[in-house]
């Protein structure tokens, strides 16, 4: 990581600003389960996160990482285990399938709100069936 050399483009960027300084604990996974449609996706997984960790959740089954997600998320809860965020922490996250979150309606509206020139607006509509 060390060899990486930060990027000079400026924009388009995401920035996240925390509300706080993060304490000592972040996260911790205690003998978690979780049993999807009579499938043990996850078989009593234990981990900690600490402030500074770098983590990546990698896996060859697409269902495992996202029932992780789900139950990081608080979307599912586990059969077994727990899950324990830390007191100074907040949790976000973007769902790999935004479906359930938008109406067809409410997407057209947040198109809509999209600041472009005219000539941009007419395609990204008509690109999204609106």
């Amino acid at each position: 990581m060390d060899d990486i050399k930060p990027s000079s483009r400026k924009y388009p960027f995401i920035k996240f600003e925390p509300e706080r300084e993060i304490g000592n604990d972040l996260l911790r996974v205690d003998n978690v389960s979780k049993t999807i449609d009579g499938r043990q996706v996850l078989s009593n997984v234990s981990f900690t996160l600490r402030p500074g960790d770098k983590t990546a959740i990698i896996s060859r089954d697409d269902v495992t990482s996202t029932v992780l997600m789900q139950l990081l998320a608080g979307d599912l809860e586990p059969d077994t285990g727990e899950i324990t965020w830390g007191v100074t922490t907040s949790q976000a996250y973007m769902p790999k399938d935004l479906g359930p979150a938008f109406s067809e309606d409410q997407i057209s509206i947040w198109i809509g709100c999209v600041n472009l020139p005219a000539r941009k607006r007419v395609t990204t509509h008509s690109c999204a069936g609106s």
